[in-house]
């Protein structure tokens, strides 16, 4: 095993990714749902313990909706393999009568929490996310300066208009900014 994780804990679930390798044989890959997340795993040196050994990275999740109106994921995984590695897409969908029933009794009250959820992933998303953040920022500050009862009427006519109009905020802004820095 090159990288340890955790010894597997609490609730989780086994599940199975499967390709076709090219003389039609089927590579199975077992694989432990825990912490809310996919991951590889192997006995540890007594047999006794699973741990997990590498954490499968979400490359893709989208929203779908259920045949019961439910809406659930769909995620896809790169899953590792000494033939070469493969997508595994996992859909969850919640199950219709995950509710408690009128006593408070849950139909199933582990497997309602049984789902891998997409982790961030911090090399990807920290650039785009403080970006983002910056964005409504400065979005929030300019529509907080326009004209009407709700901050919500443009102050020109034309769509060329407000586009000059948004640019120069980000200018004003800018020096605003500039002059709080430099203490003026």
């Amino acid at each position: 095993m090159d990288a340890k994780y955790d010894l597997v804990n609490g609730y989780f679930a086994f599940l199975q990714a499967n390709h076709t390798l090219r003389d039609s044989t089927i590579c199975r890959h077992d694989l432990v749902l825990d912490d809310g997340a996919l991951f590889t795993y192997e006995l540890d040196e007594y047999g006794e313990e699973l741990v997990k050994t590498q954490h499968l990275r979400c490359q893709s999740a989208t929203v779908i909706r259920g045949p019961r109106g439910t809406w659930g994921t769909s995620s896809t995984y790169t899953v590792p393999c000494e033939h070469g590695d493969f997508t595994h897409t996992r859909t969850w969908l919640p199950p219709a009568d995950r509710h408690a029933s009128s006593d408070g009794h849950l139909p199933d009250p582990i497997g309602t929490r049984l789902r891998p959820i997409p982790r961030i992933d911090a090399e990807r998303f920290i650039p785009i996310d403080t970006d983002r953040n910056s964005i409504e920022s400065y979005n929030a500050w300019f529509k907080s300066r326009l004209p009407g009862k709700n901050h919500d009427r443009a102050a020109s006519l034309t769509q060329t208009d407000q586009e000059l109009d948004f640019l120069l905020g980000a200018v004003v802004n800018n020096a605003l900014t500039w002059a709080n820095y430099q203490g003026r």
